[in-house]
């Protein structure tokens, strides 16, 4: 009995241990499968979102009628004069993306990308001699034009003279 007891014990265990592992939800685009750590998705464009918590379809189904997607390849040649065949690293919206292939980004974000030369760091060592860091900042809307006004003194010497 004593043995009966101990087994059901590790049993349930380990199968309380195995039922607490965290499952990635399901994401689908249109009824298409994709992987949201590689689709970025303009929220403006998304029209519903469902999210089913039982069943088969459990998980999160975003729908939307004109998506158009850029690959990583297209967005480079549309807005820079780099090649993927350069060392390059990738940061979106700040964040360092790990593995660039089948990345999807969605058209209709205003794309802005700024690249990082790492030629003049001295703390980096020789393998790393030419990257690129590419700077990419995905925005719903277009950025306003910055002002930059200086000379405080001078601006209030001349609004005094009129």
């Amino acid at each position: 009995m004593k043995n009966y007891t101990l087994s059901l014990f590790l049993v349930l265990v380990c199968l309380h241990a195995s039922g607490q592992e965290k499952e990635t939800p399901r994401v689908s685009l249109n009824s298409n499968e994709i992987n949201l750590s590689k689709t970025y998705i303009n929220p403006v464009n998304i029209d519903s979102i469902r999210v089913d918590k039982v069943g088969k379809m459990r998980g999160m189904h975003l729908y939307s009628n004109d998506l158009v997607f850029l690959s990583l390849e297209e967005v480079l040649e549309t807005h820079t004069e780099i090649s993927m065949s350069d060392s390059l690293l990738f940061r979106i919206n700040g964040k360092v993306v790990g593995e660039i292939e089948n990345l999807r980004i969605d058209q209709s974000f205003f794309i802005y990308i700024e690249i990082e030369e790492t030629e003049d760091v001295g703390y980096l060592s020789n393998k790393y001699n030419g990257l690129k860091i590419v700077n990419i900042e995905l925005e719903k809307e277009e950025r306003k034009p910055k002002i930059h006004i200086r000379g405080y003194y001078d601006i209030l010497g001349k609004l005094e003279g009129i």
